[in-house]
Formats: structure tokens, sequence, C-alpha cells
């Protein structure tokens, strides 16, 4: 039993909840004592929004992924780690909420990254605290399993960039480019080959 992972379950927002939180931030907080980075940040967090608002819209899950995700039998919590100012989330997120929205045995808690490193830095990619980042949890507090912090198609894309030594502003609009033209395909193509394993 993994008491830390289901009071951190316990402890998160459900989506409509973290985006609303972060539409009132953008529209509540005074900027002008921000550094640099607050701005930098703060643009990002407003972009997302968009970005989350467009996914909810144009993201469809295949018939194939819908199937297993309402014959799940057993319960899971679905814990996702994340900040409102990633990018990577903002593309992915919105899918992973319509994914449990259709799954009548999965629930959905999503929490900050930076105010529960003691949860993330157990979860790390290659050494870094990448987000976004989901365990699946039965209701002992058992992993299932987790996945993140990019659909994998998408992470190849990063890592020729980088070895390429592109620029990293240059690489991450190329990046918000492809997830703008998959729409979601590789992340619920990813999760139907997970789920199938636990239907």
């Amino acid at each position: 039993m993994n008491n830390l992972l289901l009071n951190k379950f316990e402890s998160g927002t459900d989506f409509n909840s973290f985006l609303k939180t972060s539409k009132n931030y953008i529209e509540t907080i005074d900027t002008s004592a921000f550094d640099d980075e607050e701005k930098h940040l703060f643009e990002y967090t407003k972009l997302n929004n968009t970005r989350m608002e467009r996914c909810l819209k144009t993201y469809k899950i295949p018939e194939n992924l819908l199937n297993i995700l309402t014959e799940i039998k057993e319960e899971q919590n679905w814990l996702v780690i994340t900040e409102n100012w990633c990018g990577d989330s903002a593309q992915i997120l919105p899918g992973i909420y319509l994914m449990s929205e259709a799954a009548p045995k999965v629930k959905l808690s999503i929490i900050e990254r930076d105010k529960n490193l003691d949860i993330m830095d157990q979860y790390l990619t290659n050494g870094s605290r990448s987000i976004p980042k989901l365990i699946s949890i039965d209701n002992s507090g058992k992993e299932l399993f987790n996945w993140g912090a990019r659909p994998q198609e998408a992470q190849n894309q990063v890592t020729q960039w980088v070895t390429a030594k592109i620029d990293k502003e240059i690489w991450h609009q190329d990046l918000h480019l492809w997830y703008a033209r998959n729409r979601g395909v590789a992340l619920f193509s990813e999760f139907e080959k997970i789920l199938f394993v636990y239907a």
C-alpha cells in the first residue's frame, strides 16, 4: 500500500477546477512586480489556457480506446503531476481528462509539481522533473502504471532537435505545431496499449 500516493490523490483537484484556477490567476494577478522569468511563465500560462480549450474541442477519442475505457472493471485513480505553465501539459492534460470522463471506473486528480517534489522526485524522467506525469493507482494505493511526460513520437522529435542543436525556442514552436497537427492521436494510441492490459 502506498499511502503517499493515495494522500496526494485525495489532496489534488479535478480538471475543471484546475482550469478555472488558472483562468482566475491570469485575470486577477498583478504582474507589475514580476521578474523576467515570472513574466515568461505568466505568458506561457495564458497561452496554455487557450491551448487546453482548443484541445477540448478538437480531440476525439478513437472508438477502440473508447471501448477499452468503458470496459475497465477495477477502479483506477489517475494522479497527474503538472503545472499550469507547462506547454506539454496544456497539449496532453485535456486528452487525459477526456479519457477519464469516458471511463466510469477512472477518477482524475491533479497536483502541482513544485509543491509536491516528494512524489515528483520518485517519478523522474532521465533524471529530470519532466511533466506532466500520470500515475495510475488502485484503491489500496498500489501503482498500476505510470506515463509521461510526452508521447514517444513527440519525444523522438525533441531528441532529434536537441541532437541537432536547434535553438530551444525554435523547437518549442515546432513541438507545439506537432501537437496541434497530431490532435491527441499519439497520446490516445499509447493509452490504448496500456489500458488494454488493465481493462
